[in-house]
């Protein structure tokens, strides 16, 4: 992710990495992720979040809005999880 921001041209702050992303949340070997959808290529994101919020939404799929953080590989912080809406 960080990377990508730098490829871009810009140069990525704590907290300044604001995100919105929609997919599947999954717990694989202890670990929180967002498969994301819509995606040419498979792609996950890492994620920390609360258990509850894992243990409701694992396996449906999520809206989340978060911060990315910058220590050691990166992980999306949920700040909120919630059921898409129809479309």
């Amino acid at each position: 992710m960080v990377k990508a921001i730098q490829d871009a041209g810009f140069t990525p702050e704590e907290e300044q990495i604001h995100m919105t992303a929609t997919g599947a949340l999954e717990q694989r070997d202890g670990a929180c992720l967002l498969v994301l959808d819509r995606m040419k290529e498979p792609r996950s994101l890492p994620c920390a979040a609360a258990s509850e919020e894992i243990d409701k939404h694992a396996g449906h799929a999520v809206l989340v809005e978060g911060h990315w953080v910058l220590e050691g590989e990166g992980s999306l912080r949920m700040d909120k999880v919630e059921t898409p809406r129809a479309r």
